[in-house]
């Protein structure tokens, strides 16, 4: 039972559509309801009545889930929100005049290079957005967020169009953007703007220049905003309801606990 719901929990989760992607995800969690909660509320409701065995079944899932909570905060494990990732937010031939962010103008880009653009304080930071870049230009127009939908189509339709790259014994040569002159400033968040070069290295083109590479096409600007993800969200939301739940639940079953334990009641 339990191997049956981790492996319908794992479909569930798998196409990127969050915990219900019908119906695997409600069958998983109706499963985990079940298995995890109603029978073990079964065998504690035969010993102790039903109503009594629920707050006793109630509060100590509360607390079980209060500790696991907690345990997902302080450790990697468990449910993680989206993490930090540079977000595409404008691309055009020449100066991005018009980008926006969560329904806010951002004036920074139509300054770059100038203005409050500097250059990068170390180089990961540069390799992030080289990575963002080609995600951007690789993703296919279909798995976009709508956020990157625009910005990335726009970036995919300034590299150099499919009849325009040659084509050496029935395939394609292969052309990627290479990004450059990557510089940083702050406008409603953390902005990175670099030029992207369609480049390719195959040395039957490029020649002796295949390890730099040639361009094939005219360059272009990318503008990203850095999102810094919400991983401990879920943890958060978790702790806060669950520990609802255990108190609502440890005050039903103090309330309970005193009637079995009312003489009168039990005279009754």
């Amino acid at each position: 039972m339990i191997h049956g719901v981790l492996h319908l929990a794992q479909e569930a989760t798998s196409g990127g559509n969050g915990w219900f992607n019908f119906p695997q995800g409600m069958i998983a969690v109706i499963l985990a309801i079940i298995s995890f909660y109603g029978m073990t509320y079964v065998v504690v409701s035969l010993n102790v009545g039903w109503r009594f065995g629920y707050w006793v079944c109630g509060a100590v899932f509360g607390a079980l889930m209060v500790l696991m909570s907690i345990n997902w905060l302080v450790n990697p494990v468990g449910p993680q929100g989206n993490g930090a990732t540079w977000v595409p937010v404008g691309a055009a031939r020449t100066t991005i005049t018009q980008s926006t962010y969560n329904k806010e103008s951002l004036s920074a880009p139509e300054q770059y290079p100038g203005g409050p653009w500097t250059k990068p304080d170390d180089v990961a930071r540069a390799e992030a957005i080289t990575s963002a870049v080609q995600t951007c230009l690789t993703t296919a127009p279909a798995a976009f967020t709508p956020q990157e939908k625009k910005p990335c189509s726009d970036a995919q339709a300034l590299m150099p169009a499919v009849k325009s790259i040659p084509v050496i014994n029935g395939t394609a040569v292969a052309v990627a953007g290479a990004a450059s002159d990557i510089k940083f400033a702050h406008d409603h968040g953390l902005l990175a703007e670099t030029v992207v070069t369609p480049l390719t290295h195959d040395p039957r083109v490029a020649g002796k220049n295949a390890l730099a590479g040639k361009a094939m096409g005219p360059p272009f600007k990318m503008v990203f905003i850095y999102d810094y993800g919400a991983i401990r969200l879920p943890a958060l939301m978790s702790l806060l309801i669950f520990t609802i739940f255990f108190l609502i639940h440890l005050f039903g079953l103090n309330r309970a606990e005193k009637r079995k334990l009312n003489p009168t009641m039990v005279g009754a």
